[in-house]
């Protein structure tokens, strides 16, 4: 399993292969290959992904006015943040399992995990509506974020290569990897408000 910051309300985690296909790492070179396979989710997301900036939007209304996220609304969210982050751990070949058309935690090699928080800040959600003032505060992390997001598809390559001919993901390049979507998951959380603690900057 790779190791994450506990002491952060938002977290994800990925159980580390003993093997890897050599097969779906070769499908890796031919990238598109890969990608048809995850048309039928790549339909489901983008539905979702129309939804859900509409909930965002809700959320912070609500929470301005009652200082309580829904627990519906915030299921949901994280719902759509696990399916995300489970097609995506597939196409960089974090687990060979395709992933579940399912916003249900557990049961999948891959997972996500937000605390339903009792209160949310009013300010946070307030600031929300004036959304360019909340990502100023991630500046910091969009730097990193961009950084990283060239190194991951460089490392996502070699990974492939070094399958194919190995069978074994690289444990080094394994946490790194789920480092580098946990950065961007945390992030996230912070943007829609699931979570009202800056994210930090830390892979793990």
């Amino acid at each position: 399993m790779a190791t994450s910051n506990n002491t952060y309300p938002a977290n994800c985690s990925a159980e580390y292969p003993e093997s890897s296909s050599r097969i779906l790492a070769l499908l890796g070179f031919l990238f598109w290959i890969k990608l048809v396979a995850l048309i039928p989710h790549f339909i489901v997301i983008y539905f979702l992904g129309m939804i859900s900036p509409l909930m965002t939007w809700i959320v912070y209304l609500w929470v301005t006015f009652t200082g309580k996220y829904p627990r519906g609304l915030f299921d949901f969210q994280v719902g759509v943040i696990r399916w995300n982050f489970r097609v995506s751990c597939w196409v960089i070949g974090l687990t060979d399992k395709y992933p579940p058309f399912s916003f249900d935690e557990g049961g999948y090699p891959t997972d996500v995990s937000v605390e339903y928080p009792e209160s949310s800040s009013r300010i946070l959600a307030l600031l929300g509506f004036l959304f360019w003032i909340k990502l100023v505060a991630l500046i910091p992390h969009f730097i990193v974020i961009y950084f990283l997001g060239m190194i991951s598809p460089l490392m996502t390559w070699i990974v492939y290569l070094w399958v194919t001919f190995t069978g074994k993901y690289p444990r080094g390049l394994f946490d790194f990897q789920v480092g580098v979507i946990r950065w961007n998951f945390r992030v996230n959380c912070w943007v829609i408000g699931l979570t009202d603690k800056y994210p930090p900057f830390s892979l793990k």
